[in-house]
Parts: structure tokens; sequence; C-alpha cells
């Protein structure tokens, strides 16, 4: 499970949500969400956004993680 820690939640604001809730705020576009793992979406502000790629370098449970800016 993919989980970031109450520092990080706390300092960064960001909002850790899984496909249909990214997709019911507004997250329009995303491709269809895998049967055979996990996928969740993080939207963090440009500023804090090494700090959620870092969190998931060093999470063993995540196997591959990508990065988009949304305007």
């Amino acid at each position: 499970m993919f989980e970031l820690s109450k520092e990080i939640l706390q300092e960064t604001q960001c909002q850790v949500m899984k496909p249909e809730e990214a997709r019911a705020v507004g997250f329009d576009g995303l491709p269809p969400t895998p049967t055979d793992r996990a996928v969740f979406y993080v939207a963090v502000s440009q500023r804090d956004a090494r700090w959620i790629l870092n969190a998931c370098e060093a999470n063993p449970n995540v196997s591959k993680y990508q990065m988009h800016e949304v305007g």
C-alpha cells in the first residue's frame, strides 16, 4: 500500500487519491485503471513535487511512478 508520512501530508498539503476520486475532482483523461495493481494520484504544488518523488523512490511498495504537470 502506498502511504505518505504524516509529516509529508501536513507539510505539502498534498492530496492522495484513487483513480475514481481523481476523476470526481476533475482530472479528466486518466488512463484505464489496471486490475493487477493499485494506482494512486498525488496532487501537490510544484514547489513540493521533489519531496513526493523522493518519497516514491524510497517506498518499497512503489514499483512505478510518473510525474505530470497540470496547468
